[in-house]
């Protein structure tokens, strides 16, 4: 079996990211590539993009700070 996890680092933190938060980490890309094309950025939301990746709000800003991050 083959070991993908990562060592991001975040905040002068290091952190594994599982293949978890790699698929999370797409699944929100692919949400504000969705979005971004249907409303722009400043009319989508946080809460649209947790809904649409299927986390927490919370678990969202342990991938970005800002949805601004995100989109660009």
């Amino acid at each position: 079996m083959t070991n993908n996890n990562k060592i991001v680092t975040r905040y002068g933190k290091k952190h594994l990211m599982t293949t978890k938060g790699k698929l999370i980490k797409d699944k929100l890309k692919e949400g504000a590539l969705l979005f971004i094309q249907q409303q722009g950025v400043r009319k989508t939301s946080v809460d649209e993009l947790v809904k649409y990746a299927n986390i927490s709000k919370g678990a969202f800003y342990l991938f970005y700070t800002s949805k601004e991050l995100l989109f660009f």
